[in-house]
């Protein structure tokens, strides 16, 4: 007989618990809503990772920070969620936008003219994936990976490379 998302709800908390619908593969559909949230360890999965989308940010424009000096913007959009069953990990996906001040390949250092226009902006389009752990309501930033494109279309990395690794569940794709 065939499992209903009832039959997995955690009736006080009235909501499913993503480690028990991963092990008795239940319909991803059947992963919570707006009534029925989904949970991990007994706290509201959303709760928790939207609660820390701004930590888990500022941890990706620090890595971009330590990489390339002279970042002038930085916007970042999360766009994916998943599992590794495996590790007990998640996997957050971003799309990034950063602007960076670069050394003025035309600048000129005997025309004292050109002195302000030592330095010019170069924005490019980036991606993140960061892997993260939850303990109670805080994350634990393990990794961060980037690469050259937006997440769904980096040909090597982004979700690419999330989707070849069997252990990994897909929660939100945006």
């Amino acid at each position: 007989m065939k499992k209903t998302f009832k039959d997995y709800i955690n009736e006080k908390a009235k909501g499913i618990e993503l480690l028990t619908a991963i092990e008795d593969e239940v319909e991803q559909d059947l992963w919570g809503s707006d009534k029925n949230p989904l949970f991990y360890n007994g706290k509201d999965l959303f709760n928790v990772y939207m609660d820390n989308l701004g930590e888990i940010k500022d941890k990706i424009a620090e890595h971009f920070e330590d990489d390339n000096a002279g970042i002038t913007d930085f916007q970042g959009q999360e766009v994916y969620l998943g599992y590794d069953k495996k590790k007990d990990e998640f996997v957050s996906g971003w799309d990034l936008w950063i602007t960076e001040e670069v050394d003025n390949p035309d600048f000129d250092m005997d025309d004292e003219d050109s002195y302000e226009d030592e330095f010019i902006e170069e924005s490019f389009t980036s991606n993140a994936t960061v892997t993260f752990t939850i303990s109670g309501s805080k994350i634990k930033v393990k990794n961060i990976g980037t690469g050259d494109n937006i997440f769904y279309s980096d040909k090597h990395l982004g979700y690419k490379k999330v989707e070849k690794n069997k252990n990994i569940v897909d929660i939100r794709l945006d």
